[in-house]
């Protein structure tokens, strides 16, 4: 009889869950997904029963379609730097702060300098969107919910418990934002010295590890058998790398989601304070850079609400090339491809035709990932074509414009999703076989390009940009470098 496993993703804007089958096949899939609330501005906050009510309707919805009783393991993931506070019956005390969320400054820059004095050295600046920072500003600001708080988790911890019912464990992905010394494998005591027990931190597992099987409450709630096994977990910009393919060293993958993430596998850790890099321990044990910039599909939404993303395109492509240079940046502060805690997006032209200030917004966020991916060039191998992921991969015009301004070739894998990325961690079974069931399940799309016409053209566009973020301070004229071709 065939076995079936379970992959989730759940994100700032929604949830999707897959059904595969012991090919890796994808043979049903359901997803729910809500408005955002509070973007813009720094606090941004989410109800967690929001996202476990749209899990339970998910696979609700499956095993309507899907007999779910041969359904062997389950993983999921979820968005990074989330935090939730949990009391012992593993309730949140308070709205999830959720990844992008940066009112923590004044605890950031504390517990930097914490670790910088007492160490152990992380590779990395904590930033406001931390975990670890978030935490700290609730302690200083919520006082009367630090004190009921029994366990400090990031939003897939605590989702997995649901799963469980077992208490809280992370994973090596999710715990680096909250400051775990992942050389160590271990909470270390600075940690302490900041406020934060390690008695309120979970035990840290490889993802892909065992965590115990479906309850009997939630298998009621949502038809999955009491004998699937639940499987540690990755951050859901990990799980699109791990959908993507993207599992041997110098190759990378770009996901466009709310924001820009870019990861790739290293073997050795690459420490990036100065360029805003930093290191996952990988499922494997090695290394995966990330990094990570806000300017995203956020930016689009924000900017075009309810349009039509294919109609515009169309009419975009007519133009070619926008006559508007676009910070695509839907928040205050970016820290990565560049680091400036105040800035904003900018948008310099003056057309009124909202078809070319869209290509602008496409072009916006084609020129951050080429800054991005000339800072990866300086510090580790690139090799092959950029892999695309997320709502950025979904545009074949959108392909094309990043392609031509990475003057590298681009291509999207035939499945997109990070639930997909959670699938294979389920069918692998064991950290070690991860890799290995990727690479034998994933495929592509023919690969995009680019033409060497329109990578200078790109070119002039693109060095136009940079001058703009070096008149406004939020680039230095040393950053700029010659990307890897």
């Amino acid at each position: 009889m065939s076995e079936y496993f379970v992959g989730i993703d759940v994100g700032s804007q929604g949830v999707r869950v897959v059904l595969l089958d012991e090919s890796g096949t994808i043979i049903s899939s359901a997803e729910k997904k809500w408005l955002l609330h509070n973007v813009g501005g720094i606090e941004h906050e989410q109800d967690p029963y929001q996202w476990w009510e749209a899990i339970c309707t998910c696979l609700q919805e499956l095993s309507q379609k899907n007999s779910f009783t041969n359904i062997s393991r389950l993983s999921l993931v979820a968005t990074s730097g989330t935090l939730l506070l949990l009391d012992s019956s593993y309730r949140p005390l308070h709205p999830a702060l959720m990844w992008n969320d940066k009112r923590a400054i004044k605890e950031a820059e504390e517990a930097n300098k914490m670790f910088q004095t007492e160490g152990p050295d992380l590779g990395l600046e904590i930033r406001p969107t931390f975990t670890l920072a978030k935490a700290l500003w609730m302690k200083r600001h919520k006082p009367e919910i630090w004190k009921q708080t029994k366990y400090v988790v990031s939003a897939g911890d605590w989702l997995l418990t649901q799963l469980t019912g077992n208490s809280p464990i992370t994973d090596f992905t999710n715990a680096l934002k909250t400051g775990a010394d992942l050389i160590n494998l271990s909470w270390p005591k600075t940690l302490s010295n900041l406020g934060i027990n390690e008695v309120l931190l979970p035990p840290i597992v490889a993802p892909g590890t065992p965590l115990g099987t479906i309850s009997s409450e939630v298998s009621k709630l949502t038809n999955l058998p009491t004998t699937c096994v639940v499987l540690s977990g990755v951050t859901d910009a990990m799980g699109a790398q791990i959908a993507s393919g993207a599992v041997d060293e110098g190759q990378w993958v770009t996901t466009i989601g709310t924001g820009l993430s870019i990861k790739g596998n290293t073997i050795e850790k690459i420490s990036g304070i100065d360029s805003g890099l930093y290191s996952h321990r990988s499922w494997n044990g090695n290394w995966s850079v990330s990094a990570t910039s806000h300017c995203g599909g956020d930016s689009l939404h924000k900017k075009f609400p309810n349009i039509n993303f294919e109609n515009y395109s169309s009419s975009a492509k007519e133009i070619q090339f926008s006559s508007y240079l676009v910070l695509p940046l839907a928040t205050t502060g970016e820290y990565f491809p560049f680091t400036h805690p105040k800035a904003i997006g900018f948008e310099k032209g003056n057309s009124n035709n909202s078809y070319d200030l869209f290509l602008g917004y496409l072009e916006g966020i084609a020129f951050i990932e080429r800054l991005a991916m000339e800072t990866i060039c300086n510090l580790a191998d690139v090799s092959g074509p950029q892999i695309s992921m997320g709502g950025g991969a979904s545009n074949s015009f959108w392909l094309e414009i990043r392609a031509e301004t990475l003057g590298r070739p681009t291509v999207k894998p035939v499945e997109t999703s990070s639930a997909f990325g959670a699938g294979i961690i389920a069918l692998a079974g064991d950290p070690k076989l991860i890799s290995a069931t990727a690479k034998k399940i994933v495929k592509y799309h023919p690969t995009v390009v680019p033409k060497e016409s329109m990578i200078e053209k790109r070119e002039v566009r693109y060095k136009e940009f940079l001058q703009e973020l070096v008149d406004l301070d939020y680039l230095q004229p040393q950053s700029k470098t010659v990307a890897a071709k």
